[in-house]
């Protein structure tokens, strides 16, 4: 039995209640396990080392509590027009390195710096990026929506798998499924 899984279940615990209330006869089977927490199989018997056995909701107030005390993100900067071209030439310079091409297939940017919301796009048919007023809507996609802090630490010039790293984004994929090559794009080049 596949189970659906939305976007609200974030941590391991909220997965976990969410696991055990769709398929209870999975309880033995589902751990909620968080750095540190290891599995090791003794014979046919699975003897886990879990560090923290939490409730999803004193979790979630724990995690909310820390990055309440992280200081805020201060964003100081607004793009001008000449500094986006340069920003897209860049981009296409490093393009320039893939071979392997994707037809009907694009990786569609959405950022937004200070409340200035651009769109670009890069085809994957040719690796040219581009500012768009409107994305493609006749080819398969991977979808990056950015908010102004990991928008402008991209186009300060910091690579984007920092971006993912701060996973200040959301992403939709077209279809929803893992393409390494794709992925490889844009761990590497962008």
């Amino acid at each position: 039995m596949l189970v659906q899984w939305d976007t609200f279940h974030k941590t391991p615990f909220e997965f976990y209640d969410y696991a055990i209330q769709e398929c209870p006869d999975l309880i033995s089977v589902i751990k909620p396990m968080l750095a540190g927490d290891y599995c090791i199989s003794n014979g046919d018997k699975l003897e886990c080392t879990i560090h923290n056995s939490l409730k999803s909701n004193k979790y979630r107030e724990i995690i909310d509590n820390h990055l309440k005390k992280l200081p805020v993100k201060i964003i100081d900067k607004k793009f001008n027009l000449n500094e986006k071209n340069n920003f897209i030439a860049t981009l296409n310079d490093r393009l320039k390195s893939i071979n392997n091409y994707f037809h009907n297939h694009c990786i569609r940017i959405d950022i937004d710096c200070l409340n200035l919301k651009q769109k670009l796009e890069i085809n994957c048919s040719t690796y040219i990026a581009s500012w768009v007023e409107d994305y493609n809507q006749n080819v398969e996609f991977h979808h990056f929506v950015l908010d102004p802090f990991s928008t402008n630490l991209w186009l300060s010039g910091g690579r984007f798998e920092e971006v993912l790293g701060t996973r200040r984004f959301k992403v939709i994929r077209k279809p929803n499924i893992y393409n390494k090559e794709i992925l490889y794009i844009i761990n590497n080049i962008l």
